[in-house]
């Protein structure tokens, strides 16, 4: 059915950036009421623990699995050729994802909305791809 040359459109891969925010941001949230209720305070949330919230989500799980749980529900995964190990590669990815994940996902959604094909940033600079799940 589906192949390693099959090209993954651009819409499909905003939906799932989109589903993927919103699922971080009730993640973060959980974390936010456990810190508060830890820590016995009202307001308690300070940006270290977002981006620290935002590491574990994103980053260990691209690492180690090459997918989130929006991507594995769509069975889209990354096609990272040193798979489990950090290189420099990985590090560009990571780091350029944070912004398509955030600040530029309404430029991407604009462009999807727009019938552009296009990749994502994190995806031009490091050469990591998003493609379909193989069996």
């Amino acid at each position: 059915m589906r192949t390693d040359n099959k090209i993954l459109k651009f819409k499909k891969k905003v939906i799932i950036l989109f589903i993927d925010y919103f699922l971080f941001a009730a993640f973060s949230q959980i974390i936010y009421e456990l810190i508060c209720v830890i820590f016995d305070k009202e307001r308690f949330y300070p940006w270290y623990i977002r981006l620290f919230s935002f590491f574990i989500y994103y980053s260990i799980s691209e690492l180690k699995i090459h997918k989130t749980f929006v991507m594995l529900l769509f069975k889209v995964e990354l096609n990272n050729p040193n798979q489990n190990k950090i290189n420099l590669k990985f590090i560009i990815y990571s780091l350029t994802s944070i912004l398509d994940r955030t600040i530029l996902l309404p430029i991407h959604m604009l462009i999807a909305i727009l019938n552009y094909e296009n990749l994502f940033l994190c995806e031009k600079l490091s050469g990591i791809k998003w493609k379909y799940k193989t069996e």
